[in-house]
């Protein structure tokens, strides 16, 4: 009985188990010249292998590390593919477009995710041109570059600005902007119904960019007419800005300059300036006091402070404030003053004249003299 080699043993005892199970014994091709691998080359295999699932678990704590940082971030995030599909989103986006987060998932297209927000009513401006807005907002989508709003059903307001990368993709940035819309609501209202007059005027170039019903009213331009001015056109002398000088503070108080209305009328206004920002410009705001009525009546008040209330004549107390003037330029510059004559006030009846001057001081001297005259005759 010839003897069988133990590599042939082995291939039998293979092939009469798989008989056994059913299955036919697949033979192994057998390699020409094949050799065992050398022990380099299994470690060669065995350190690229290590390197690439190392390699493959920085990529995924990388990944995991952006998640989280912009899964912080106040604002929302989404990363788009070249052609509109999701890639990545933070949670603030996810809370942006609640009632449209179901749809977000990896590979699903933006576009659909709108479609279908139009279809539930996500977006009131859409309503009753769905088609015609969601081709503004895919023409905004693809042609990234300028910031646009976005009104949502639970009356939110969202600011959007898309950035393309350099792959062709999209990064898109969402920022709710409601409460910045609910203040600047109120601040148009208090803008727009205050009875103080009010303009807003460009810093740099000075140009009239809005004002209220009050001084539409108060100075006689319409609003239109208004926005073809400058601030300069108003004042009545060429003078520097109301808020020209010391800009240290955003707030200055009140300046009292002269303006002109529109039939010619000059008036005096005190002027409060506080700086703010207009439609990305710097700007000014001005309210508007006008002070003419009281500064006339202060100067009617000096004049009848200082003159007679029936024959409208200086007073006493003007003609002592002129001689306290005088008194006070003679100390000064060494010159000499003399007094009135007896003759121009109170040469017909001294004592029923009270103004100070030279013959009612010589009054009493002459009568003194006289008496010690008469003693020595």
């Amino acid at each position: 009985m010839p003897k069988i080699r133990p590599t042939t043993a082995k291939r039998l005892k293979r092939a009469a188990i798989a008989r056994i199970h059913g299955r036919p014994a697949k033979p192994r091709p057998k390699l020409s010249g094949s050799r065992p691998r050398a022990p380099v080359e299994i470690g060669e295999i065995v350190r690229k292998r290590a390197e690439a699932e190392a390699a493959i678990a920085d990529a995924r704590k990388s990944h995991e590390r952006l998640r989280e940082a912009i899964d912080i971030l106040p604002q929302g995030i989404v990363f788009l593919d070249p052609d509109g599909r999701y890639i990545l989103w933070n949670k603030k986006y996810s809370e942006i477009y609640s009632r449209s987060s179901d749809l977000f998932r990896p590979g699903a297209r933006l576009q659909d995710t709108i479609r279908i927000g139009v279809e539930r009513g996500d977006y009131p401006d859409a309503i009753g041109r769905e088609e015609e807005w969601i081709a503004e907002r895919l023409a905004k989508l693809y042609r990234p570059g300028e910031r646009h709003e976005q009104t949502l059903s639970d009356g939110r307001c969202i600011l959007i600005e898309e950035r393309l990368t350099t792959d062709g993709g999209i990064v898109g940035l969402r920022v709710d902007i409601t409460e910045l819309k609910q203040r600047e609501a109120s601040f148009r209202l208090l803008f727009d119904s205050n009875p103080v007059p009010m303009i807003v005027c460009g810093l740099d170039d000075e140009r009239i960019l809005g004002v209220n019903d009050a001084a539409a009213r108060h100075y006689g331009y319409s609003r239109a007419e208004f926005e073809q001015l400058s601030i300069r056109r108003l004042q009545a002398f060429e003078t520097e800005p109301q808020w020209a000088g010391d800009r240290s503070s955003d707030e200055q108080a009140a300046r009292t300059w002269k303006h002109v209305r529109a039939d010619g009328t000059l008036i005096d206004l005190a002027i409060y300036s506080r700086h703010l920002v207009h439609g990305d410009q710097p700007a000014v705001l001005l309210s508007l006091m006008d002070i003419t009525e009281r500064k006339r009546a202060e100067a009617r008040l000096a004049f009848m402070a200082q003159h007679d209330g029936l024959t409208g004549l200086p007073n006493r107390n003007l003609l002592r404030q002129q001689m306290d003037d005088i008194l006070l330029h003679t100390r000064r510059s060494a010159e000499k003053v003399a007094t009135p004559s007896a003759t121009s006030c109170c040469a017909a009846s001294p004592s029923a004249c009270d103004r100070p001057c030279a013959r009612k001081t010589s009054w009493p001297v002459s009568t003194r003299t006289n008496s010690r005259s008469s003693r020595a005759g």
